[in-house]
C-alpha cells in the first residue's frame, strides 16, 4: 500500500513537471510564432493564422476602434488608406481586415466568431460590384472562410440564433473542400439530420475550447507586447473641415493623373500595359438574382449587423466605367441598394456606369479603388462616426 502511494506520487510529481516544462515550452514557442507575423493593430491580411488571445483581441477590437472589412483594394498600401488617413489626420483608430478574395461571407465569419470581443459597434463595409459576377458570385471561396473564422473563438450565442444554421449551410455545401481543414468529422454530417446545426457547434466548440486552453494557458506572454500599436494618442484638428477635404482632392487628382501616360481610362500606366491593352472593354455580368450567393450572403450579413446592433457603414465600390461595359449590371445594382435601405444603414454609393460623371482616380485602374475614391471613403466614415466633431 505505502509502495503504491509513493508510485502515485511519482507519477503526479512527474506529469505536473512535464505540465509545466510542456505549457512553458509551447508559450515561448507561441510568442515566437507571433512575432513572426506582422500583428498590426491598423490592418489584417487575415485572423486564423494569427494566435490570438482573448488579451489581443481586447487590444484588437477596443471601443475607440472602427473595424473596416474589405477586399483586394487593401492591398494597394498608400498614405489614404482609412488605416492610416483616419488615425494620421483625425487621431482616430481604424482596423481594415481582409485581402483578395475576401467577400462578404468572410466578414459574417470575422463577426460571429469574435463577437463576445468585439467592443466597438461602427463598421465599415466594402462592397465590390465584382463580386456578383462570374465565380465571385459562388460566394467566399472555403480557403478564404478558414482564413477568418477562428474555431477558438466561435461565440456560443450564435447556435441560439438563425446564423448557426447559415454557417452550418455553408459548411455543408463546401464540405469536401472543408473536411481536412475545418477538423469535423464526416460521420457527425447526417444530411437528413434536422440537428445537424448542433451537432456542427457542439463540434465547433469541443475543438475551440481545447484550443484555446493552449493558446490561452499563459496570457502573461501575448498581449500588447505583441501588437505593433503605432497609433497615437494625439487628436489632429482639421481647422477648415471641407477645405481641407477639397484642397486633397485636387493635389490628389494632379498626382494619380501623372501616372497615367499611355491612356486616356484613368487607369495607371503598368496595370493598362499588362492587363488592358487590347483587351477593353470588359463585361460585368452579375449572376441572376435567385442564383447569385453572394447576394445571399450580403442579405444575411446586412440581417446580423442589424440584429445584432451595429452601426454600419455600406460602401458600394467603384468600377472604372472605361474599362467595364456595365449595362447588365444596372438592373442588379437595384437589388443591392434595396438591401442595404432596406436597413437604413449609412451607404456611400461610388458606383458610377458613364464615363461623363465619373472621376478618373475614383479607381487607381479598371477595379481596385484609388485615391480620389479612398478620399470619399475616409471623409464618409468622419461624417458618420464623428458628426458632432466635424461638420457634415
Amino acid at each position: 500500500m505505502k509502495n503504491s502511494y509513493w508510485v502515485l506520487l511519482s507519477v503526479l510529481i512527474l506529469a505536473t513537471f512535464l505540465a509545466i516544462f510542456t505549457a512553458s515550452t509551447f508559450s515561448k514557442l507561441q510568442k515566437k510564432e507571433i512575432r513572426n507575423h506582422h500583428v498590426s493593430s491598423r490592418y489584417l491580411t487575415d485572423i486564423s493564422n494569427h494566435k490570438f488571445s482573448a488579451v489581443d483581441c481586447a487590444e484588437l477590437f477596443s471601443d475607440s476602434t472602427i473595424l473596416l472589412f474589405g477586399s483586394s483594394e487593401l492591398g494597394f498600401y498608400n498614405t489614404l488608406m482609412p488605416f492610416n488617413f483616419l488615425p494620421d489626420n483625425f487621431g482616430k483608430r481604424l482596423l481594415a481586415i481582409g485581402k483578395a478574395g475576401t467577400q462578404t461571407f468572410a466578414d459574417f465569419s470575422v463577426l460571429t466568431s469574435y463577437k463576445k470581443y468585439l467592443k466597438t459597434k461602427q463598421i465599415v463595409i466594402l462592397i465590390s460590384p465584382n463580386w456578383f459576377c462570374g465565380k465571385s458570385a459562388l460566394g467566399t471561396h472555403p480557403a478564404l472562410f478558414m482564413n477568418y473564422f477562428n474555431p477558438a473563438f466561435y461565440d456560443t450565442a450564435i447556435i441560439k440564433s438563425e446564423f448557426s444554421e447559415y454557417l452550418t449551410d455553408y459548411y455543408l455545401r463546401n464540405e469536401l473542400d472543408l473536411d481536412d481543414q475545418f477538423i469535423l468529422r464526416k460521420k457527425l454530417l447526417p444530411l437528413s439530420d434536422i440537428n445537424a446545426t448542433k451537432i456542427i457547434h457542439n463540434e465547433i466548440m469541443s475543438l475551440g475550447e481545447s484550443i484555446k486552453d493552449m493558446l490561452c494557458s499563459n496570457n502573461n506572454l501575448v498581449g500588447k507586447n505583441i501588437i505593433d500599436d503605432d497609433i497615437t494618442s494625439k487628436t489632429k484638428e482639421v481647422e477648415n473641415y471641407s477645405s481641407f477635404f477639397d484642397t486633397l482632392r485636387v493635389v490628389e487628382s494632379k498626382d494619380f493623373l501623372s501616372t497615367c501616360t499611355n491612356n486616356n481610362y484613368g487607369i495607371y500606366d503598368d496595370y493598362y500595359t499588362k492587363y488592358c491593352e487590347g483587351k477593353l472593354p470588359f463585361s460585368l455580368i452579375p449572376t441572376q438574382v435567385s442564383e447569385n450567393q453572394e447576394l445571399k450572403d450580403l442579405k444575411t450579413l446586412l440581417h446580423f449587423l442589424k440584429t445584432e446592433k451595429y452601426k454600419p457603414l455600406v460602401v458600394l465600390l467603384p468600377v472604372n466605367p472605361y474599362a467595364y461595359d456595365m449595362k447588365d449590371f444596372l438592373p442588379f445594382k437595384q437589388h443591392i441598394e434595396n438591401e442595404i435601405k432596406k436597413y437604413n444603414f449609412p451607404f456611400l454609393n461610388l458606383f458610377v456606369n458613364d464615363t461623363t460623371t465619373y472621376q478618373k482616380g475614383m479607381c487607381r485602374d479598371a477595379m481596385h479603388t484609388g485615391p480620389l475614391g479612398w478620399i470619399e471613403i475616409n471623409k464618409k466614415i468622419v461624417e458618420t462616426f464623428y458628426p458632432n466633431e466635424y461638420g457634415n
